[in-house]
């Protein structure tokens, strides 16, 4: 876990869920980093139950990173940014964080896409999205 203390920047990743069944809301965080030596580094910070409202989950987030040392006096001179599902109560997480850039998970978004839509007008949608590139 050092190797988080001696980058410039951090990407925080967020994802939280829970079952049908009326089961406690859970909220992994991750963290995603760029060593000096250029090599690429995801670590699981913490995986536990927490509220499913932003006031708790903010709080839950700055309590697990705050165990593992990355307070806020520790995280003011790092870039951090956030990546999560999309949810307005992520969004509203990440801004105590300071984040620069929160933005949505590029896979959780295509797992809405493909089953959000009949998979024929996504594959249609991603046909044309192709062409427009070439």
């Amino acid at each position: 876990m050092d190797c988080l203390f001696s980058v410039t920047a951090l990407c925080l990743m967020f994802d939280g869920w829970s079952d049908d069944h009326n089961a406690p809301h859970f909220l992994g965080i991750r963290a995603a980093i760029i060593a000096d030596n250029w090599s690429s580094m995801v670590v699981t910070l913490s995986c536990k139950p927490c509220p499913q409202d932003a006031a708790g989950i903010s709080e839950h987030v700055a309590s697990e990173l705050s165990d593992l040392g990355l307070t806020p006096d520790v995280l003011k001179d790092k870039l951090v940014l956030t990546t999560h599902d999309g949810a307005s109560v992520m969004f509203k997480t990440s801004r105590p964080l300071n984040s620069k850039y929160p933005q949505h998970c590029c896979s959780h978004s295509l797992h809405l896409l493909l089953n959000g839509q009949k998979l024929s007008r996504s594959i249609e949608l991603i046909a044309s999205c192709r062409g427009s590139i070439v």
